[in-house]
């Protein structure tokens, strides 16, 4: 019965989520056609650098808290009090950071401020994310997932009424602040009145102990966001604003599998595998081929499918004004794969208590990619940029395959000829319905992708890619969806 419990506990959560980056989406969408692309690009640069530090907020504590609350509920109070001094410090550093980086940027003084409005958020969604950590520490992960999908609804609302009164860039700004401000009033409330009123005392000792543990892995977290957006500033130094509103259009979509399927996945078997690799080392070889495998089955028929109909996608999401951004589509989606697996080889360093490594990979993916920008970009733009991004995913993956050499983890590439197969002949009956039928409508696109997809589908089983456990699995997952 508990068992029962949690898995539906698990689908609420994860559907709860899934809804709130749908509307995260719509709302990308909405911004993109009413604001115009060299606007929406100032918004992108803005949202690229707050995000770089927003990583600071806790200093990576967040998972350290709920594990001691989680084993000691008595200690709920006191790591509360040093939760909040700790999110209001590292709140107060990273606003300090930003505002830092845009002067030394030499960004303007209408970006300074609205810097300084992006990140006066962080000090508002603080309190909220403090509460977070004692709450998940309790269990009580719908509570907080349903205060933050109100809120950011809070926040999209009142957003859209700023934007369509004319305050722009700011105005979406300020609706963050407000949306997390009432988030983390609410939150604060439902914790004292479920578990108590925090503690202050000896608060400052704790939260040190709390940072020293959690601080690899912030730094990890910051350079992994390097990696991910320093492409944005650098387009904003030598193409401008409206080349990165182009850029974070084809960007925000090829994100979003990262949302969908990889975090919720990888989040899933993280806590199996560390089980099975203390207790049976088969079976963690077996869970890890597994997750290679089920994680290229989803990133192959993208990567081979959505180049077709890069410019057709971006049509009909952002509009005519970003028609470029379907090039740039087709280029960066090719990130997925290598960009999964790299996640995944990742968490074994995690797992492995590896930080050093795991600290010093993602150092040298950042320094990498950095430099690659700088050489890429001024020669051929948003293009180089693309380039740049699948690229220093490539080197990623091969460079941890070359880390983990020793624990002999490739036990998937058995398989991979089948899954490329399959994806490639999708990806060409997917081109040739489109060259076989050019004016079948508009939105004919669709329906070739889809029977790509279904062509797919059918091949990993024709070709037995999946082990039958493995498909009773996805059978399972499916019968569980419709109940």
């Amino acid at each position: 019965m508990d068992s029962v419990k949690i898995a539906k506990n698990t689908l609420s959560l994860s559907g709860l989520q899934i809804f709130i980056k749908a509307l995260s989406v719509l709302w990308t969408f909405y911004l993109a056609r009413r604001l115009g692309v060299a606007s929406y690009g100032l918004w992108a640069n803005i949202l690229a650098l707050v995000s770089i530090f927003g990583v600071l907020q806790g200093l990576g504590t967040l998972n350290l808290v709920v594990k001691d609350v989680s084993q000691d509920p008595g200690v709920s109070r006191k790591y509360y009090g040093a939760s909040l001094g700790v999110y209001m410090a590292a709140s107060i550093l990273a606003l300090a950071l930003i505002i830092g980086s845009g002067w030394a940027l030499g960004y303007s003084g209408e970006k300074i401020i609205l810097l300084s409005v992006a990140g006066l958020s962080f000090l508002c969604s603080a309190p909220g994310l403090a509460s977070q950590a004692i709450l998940h520490g309790h269990g009580d992960f719908l509570l907080y997932a349903g205060i933050y999908a109100m809120g950011m609804i809070l926040y999209m609302v009142l957003g859209g009424v700023f934007v369509e009164s004319g305050h722009g860039v700011i105005g979406i700004f300020l609706a963050l602040c407000i949306g997390y401000a009432a988030m983390g009033i609410v939150l604060v409330w439902k914790t004292v009145r479920k578990y108590g009123a925090p503690v202050f005392e000896g608060s400052f000792s704790q939260a040190r102990s709390l940072v020293r543990l959690g601080f690899p892995l912030v730094l990890s977290a910051v350079l992994v966001e390097l990696i991910l957006r320093a492409d944005r500033l650098l387009i904003t130094h030598f193409r401008g604003e409206a080349a990165v509103g182009l850029y974070h259009a084809a960007f925000n979509l090829v994100y979003l599998p990262r949302e969908i399927v990889l975090i919720p996945f990888l989040t899933a078997v993280y806590t199996p595998l560390c089980a099975h690799y203390v207790k049976d080392m088969e079976r963690f070889h077996r869970l890890f081929e597994q997750t290679c495998v089920m994680l290229l089955l989803v990133a192959l028929p993208i990567a081979f499918i959505v180049p077709l109909f890069g410019t057709d996608i971006i049509r009909l999401l952002y509009g005519e004004k970003f028609l470029e951004s379907g090039k740039i589509l087709s280029i960066l989606i090719w990130m997925v794969p290598p960009f999964f697996l790299a996640c995944a080889w990742q968490n074994i360093l995690i797992m492995l208590n590896r930080t050093g490594t795991y600290l010093w990979t993602n150092f040298s993916g950042m320094a990498f990619n950095v430099a690659l920008n700088l050489f890429l970009i001024p020669k051929w733009g948003v293009v180089g940029a693309a380039m740049s991004a699948v690229i220093t995913q490539t080197a990623m993956m091969v460079l941890l395959f070359w880390m983990l050499r020793d624990l002999s983890l490739l036990g998937f590439l058995k398989r991979i000829h089948g899954l490329t197969g399959a994806a490639v002949l999708a990806g060409a009956f997917s081109y040739l319905l489109a060259k076989t039928f050019p004016f079948a409508g508009r939105f004919s696109w669709i329906a070739f992708a889809c029977a790509g997809g279904a062509l797919y589908g059918l091949l990993v089983w024709r070709f037995k890619v999946l082990h039958g456990n493995e498909m009773e699995w996805l059978k399972a997952r499916l019968r569980f969806l419709r109940v």
